[in-house]
């Protein structure tokens, strides 16, 4: 979809809860152009993995990532005038030259440099011996919104300005704005670098039936036990669901303490192959428990929490039918969660 455009994938927070080391290792593998982060941990362990492509740091400026720089291909994020003074700060003491992007906020209201300053930060590094800026980027607020008005207004901004800083600066490389969202639905924002977040999991931002993106995660749990219960039981904590008739009950070795949402009690689903099975009662530390009558399941068989093949259970619908958005739910898995990786052939 990218065919002119640098592609730095989005590998924080764990690569969105999937494993950053097997992801980061499976899209070098691809042909990925670099990759983005967020924090230094993060950094260092894209180092630690001898990664030899560009690392985008996206976060505020601080010494400790200066110091991972030197002799390294570390490009950082300048978002405000403040960093200037790091950075000079950094050249003096080591000799050394950093190669930073410069953030322009264009609309997000957090980190970046401010529109109307972005040029006469632009000036002071024309030609500076210690700092090259060599990319510009900014951040779309409502991407994935049907209403393009606001888009249209930041990808203006952002073209009226980096046209301006290029024409005094043109040996800048970069310009970057798309994330995933921006990506998939508008071609023009792509410049000559993007940065997939959410989409290279196989997840968007907003529930699409229509989605053809195949998800990369499948959370599953085993069941434990399935029992048979009467007519006026209860299920879980503060007996939060009641059996109107005899039902046969499963409870799922998995809770919130894994990354299960407690606002699935009694409105989330799971499947099993082609069934969607009926959360029922409050969600556990450790355990769940689902509506199994007339379904042929047995203790041990895995039933998908969300992911697999079954649309119904996509990350996104799952995230939507309790008012939340996909990256929690993925980033909400705990380290207790095992981690299988599958690599399938093509």
């Amino acid at each position: 979809m990218c065919p002119e455009s640098a592609v730095m994938p989005v590998v924080k927070a764990d690569a969105y809860g999937h494993g950053i080391i097997p992801i980061t290792t499976t899209l070098l593998n691809a042909g990925a152009s670099g990759f983005c982060v967020a924090l230094i941990s993060e950094l260092e362990s894209l180092i630690n993995l001898n990664v030899n492509v560009p690392i985008l740091h996206l976060g505020r400026l601080y010494k400790e990532i200066l110091q991972l720089t030197i002799n390294r291909n570390i490009w950082c994020t300048l978002n405000s005038v403040d960093d200037l003074q790091i950075l000079d700060t950094h050249f003096r003491d080591t000799g050394s030259k950093t190669t930073v992007h410069m953030k322009i906020d264009t609309g997000m209201g957090r980190l970046g440099v401010l529109p109307e300053d972005a040029l006469d930060i632009a000036d002071r590094l024309v030609n500076h011996p210690g700092i090259k800026l060599d990319g510009l980027w900014s951040h779309l607020s409502t991407a994935e919104e049907n209403d393009p008005s606001y888009y249209n207004y930041q990808i203006n901004l952002f073209n009226e300005i980096t046209a301006r800083i290029i024409n005094k600066n043109p040996g800048i490389s970069y310009r970057h704005i798309a994330n995933s969202s921006a990506i998939l639905k508008y071609p023009k924002s792509h410049f000559n670098m993007v940065r997939p977040g959410i989409a290279l999991y196989g997840a968007l931002p907003y529930a699409d039936a229509k989605s053809n993106l195949k998800p990369v995660m499948a959370f599953k749990a085993p069941v434990t036990l399935i029992r048979k219960m009467s007519k006026g039981s209860s299920i879980g904590y503060n007996r939060k669901y009641k059996l109107d008739t005899d039902r046969m009950i499963a409870t799922v070795q998995a809770g919130y303490a894994d990354g299960v949402n407690t606002a699935l009690c009694n409105i989330g689903q799971v499947s099993f192959g082609s069934k969607l099975l009926n959360i029922v009662g409050k969600i556990s530390m450790d355990q769940m428990a689902v509506d199994v009558t007339g379904v042929k399941i047995n203790p041990g068989d895995l039933v998908t929490i969300w992911g697999g093949d079954n649309r119904e259970t996509r990350v996104e619908k799952v995230a939507s039918g309790i008012d939340k958005i996909p990256y929690e739910l993925l980033t909400s898995l705990s380290n207790r969660v095992e981690k299988k990786i599958i690599q399938e052939k093509n």
